[in-house]
């Protein structure tokens, strides 16, 4: 309910404002390019992964899902599968 109500509000706000993260954080979360697109723009099933990955303080979020989901929440970066195995078959 909370993100329907926020759908219009650029990410990086929305995420901010329900992760609950630092500010040095929200700061990075906000910066970004990608962070101003509304809510809308990218899939609100998703969202509770992004949460997740900012409290855990992720590097990195595996899925294959590139085209609504963001190419980078903060210092957290979104990868594709095959990427991750390729970078381990390739040292």
């Amino acid at each position: 309910m909370e993100t329907i109500m926020r759908e219009h509000q650029p990410i990086g706000d929305v995420l901010v404002k329900l992760s609950g993260c630092s500010h040095e954080t929200a700061e990075e979360i906000a910066s970004s390019l990608e962070m101003s697109e509304p809510l809308r723009q990218f899939d609100q099933n998703d969202f509770h992964v992004w949460i997740t990955a900012i409290r855990e303080e992720c590097n990195y979020i595996l899925t294959t899902n590139h085209r609504r989901f963001p190419s980078k929440i903060g210092k957290i970066q979104r990868i594709h599968p095959r990427t991750l195995f390729e970078d381990l078959n390739n040292p």
